[in-house]
Parts: structure tokens; C-alpha cells; sequence
């Protein structure tokens, strides 16, 4: 989280994962576009070195539930 903001310093876009304790997506990116909320990315980070097979629908269901507008990531951070 730290470097998604520390690379976004010079924009109006952000970052947030207050979702994650409350079993949603891992991060939620806002894109802004002269000072108006423009969409939202879901971002899942999975600390592990094995894909699984319910990512995507995790993933599916993180992006329903944080209006993403159908974007997404899965991201291994390992």
C-alpha cells in the first residue's frame, strides 16, 4: 500500500484498504479525473506461491461489491 501511494504522489487518485478487514478486496484504487470519482479498481494480493482456483471468483465478488466497474488485479506478493 505504502508504494501505491509514494508512486502517486503527483495525482488525485487513491488508495484504500479499509475493505480488507471487512473480508473485501485487499485494496481499492480510485481514478479521479479533474476532481470527479472516474471508476475503481479491486486489487487482491495473495500472499502465496500457489494459484488458486477461487481467486477469480473472490476476485469477481470483490469487484461486485466495491463497485469496481468490472476491473480488477491479482497480485502475489511473496
Amino acid at each position: 500500500m505504502k508504494y501505491l501511494k509514494r508512486a502517486l504522489v503527483n495525482t488525485t487518485d487513491s488508495f484504500s484498504d479499509e475493505r480488507a478487514s471487512k473480508q473485501g478486496t485487499d485494496i481499492v484504487g480510485t481514478v479521479r479525473e479533474k476532481g470527479k470519482d472516474c471508476g475503481r479498481i479491486s486489487i487482491s494480493v495473495k500472499n502465496t506461491e500457489e494459484w488458486g482456483s477461487t481467486f477469480i471468483t473472490q476476485l469477481n465478488k470483490n469487484i461486485l461489491n466495491s463497485y469496481s466497474l468490472g476491473y480488477g488485479s491479482i497480485n502475489r506478493n511473496n
